[in-house]
């Protein structure tokens, strides 16, 4: 099952959105979980920046 979140008409994201949000999930259900059930689609550079960065970290 896959899980799309759509980020299309969102300007912005703050850090502690992605820290409650996503490295939350990581820390429940394990970092390749996550990575292999969500689809993230409609974002800016920004946004897409912001999540490549934070997911990078804690991939390492």
């Amino acid at each position: 099952m896959l899980l799309t979140l759509d980020f299309s008409g969102v300007s912005n994201i703050t850090s502690s959105f992605v820290n409650s949000s996503f490295v939350q999930l990581a820390d429940d259900f394990g970092y390749d979980k996550v990575k292999s059930t969500i689809v993230i689609k409609g974002v800016n550079r920004q946004i897409a920046n912001i999540l490549r960065n934070r997911m990078t970290r804690m991939a390492a």
